[in-house]
C-alpha cells in the first residue's frame, strides 16, 4: 500500500508538471537563494506583514486564511517556511540559506496552495496572536510554531515535532502538507550526486509494476457494465497509463542525458 501510495503522489506530480507545461510554464531547475541571514530575516518579517489585500486574491475568498509560516529550531540554526494562496512560498534559514520561490515552481506553488487550503480546517486548534509589530520569536528547539495569516488577524499554535509526526496533535496534517512543501523545495538544494547512476534493477521492477496495475485497473474498467461509469474510467485509465508510460521512458533516458552534464553539453 505505502508503494501505490506514492506511485500515486508521483503521478499527481506529473499531472501537475503537465499542466504547467501546457500553461506555458517551464521550469529549468534553477533558484534564487536569499542573500544572506539579514535577508532571510527580513523575508520573514515581511511575511507577517503581509496583507489579504497584498496578494492580489479573489474577493470572495471571505475570512479564508491567506498565509502560513510554519518555525522551527534546532542547535543548527532557525528554519521558516513560508506559502501564501497565491502559491507564492520560500524556505528561510537563518544561516541565509533556502529557497525563494518562483512562479515556474509548478510543485511548488501547488503545495504551497494545498497548505494554505489545509490551514483553513484547523483554525479552531490556533489562539489568536498578540498584536505585535516586531515578528513573533522562534519556538524552542524540538517544536514546531504554526502561524495562520488571515484577514481577521494571525492565528498561532505550538507543538512539540515528536508528538506532530506521531499524529498526536491536531494540527499533525498541517505538518504532513508542510512536509510536501519541504520536499519539493529540496529538489533544488539537493546535490546532483545523488541523482548520477542508472536506475537499478529494483527500482525498474517497481516502475514496471506501477505501470503493469495502472494499465491493468485501464483494461478492468472495459468490463464496466454501465456505460456512464466505464467511458469516464477509461478515459481517465488511458490519461495515467500514458503518464505512467512516462516514468520508465524517463528513466532510460536518464542516464543519456546525463552523459554530457547538466545542460546536455560536454563542456
Amino acid at each position: 500500500m505505502p508503494f501505490l501510495w506514492q506511485a500515486g503522489r508521483r503521478e499527481m506530480r506529473m499531472w501537475d508538471a503537465v499542466r504547467a507545461a501546457a500553461a506555458g510554464v517551464e521550469d529549468d531547475g534553477s533558484y534564487d537563494r536569499p542573500a544572506g541571514p539579514g535577508d532571510s530575516a527580513a523575508r520573514r518579517a515581511a511575511a507577517f506583514r503581509t496583507g489579504a489585500g497584498d496578494l492580489a486574491l479573489p474577493d470572495d475568498r471571505g475570512e479564508r486564511p491567506f498565509g502560513v509560516i510554519i518555525d522551527m529550531a534546532s542547535s543548527r540554526g532557525t528554519t521558516s517556511l513560508v506559502a501564501f494562496a497565491t502559491g507564492e512560498a520560500s524556505l528561510l534559514v537563518s544561516t541565509g540559506d533556502g529557497v525563494i520561490g518562483r512562479p515556474n515552481h509548478a510543485h511548488v506553488v501547488v503545495q504551497a496552495k494545498r497548505l494554505v487550503k489545509e490551514a483553513a480546517g484547523l483554525l479552531a486548534h490556533l489562539a489568536p496572536a498578540t498584536a505585535d509589530p516586531a515578528p513573533p520569536p522562534f519556538p524552542p528547539p524540538g517544536s514546531l510554531r504554526f502561524h495562520v495569516l488571515t484577514p481577521r488577524g494571525t492565528f498561532t499554535g505550538e507543538a512539540p515535532l515528536d508528538n506532530l509526526r506521531s499524529g498526536g496533535s491536531p494540527l499533525s496534517p498541517l505538518l504532513e502538507v508542510a512536509d510536501d512543501l519541504m520536499s519539493e523545495f529540496l529538489q533544488y538544494t539537493l546535490p546532483d550526486s545523488l541523482d548520477a547512476g542508472p536506475p537499478t534493477a529494483g527500482q525498474w521492477l517497481k516502475v514496471l509494476l506501477m505501470v503493469a496495475v495502472i494499465a491493468g485497473l485501464t483494461v478492468a474498467a472495459w468490463f464496466i457494465p454501465w456505460p456512464w461509469l466505464r467511458w469516464p474510467a477509461l478515459i481517465v485509465g488511458g490519461f495515467f497509463t500514458i503518464a505512467a508510460l512516462i516514468v520508465p521512458y524517463a528513466m532510460w533516458r536518464a542516464p543519456r542525458d546525463g552523459a554530457g552534464g547538466r545542460d546536455g553539453g560536454e563542456g
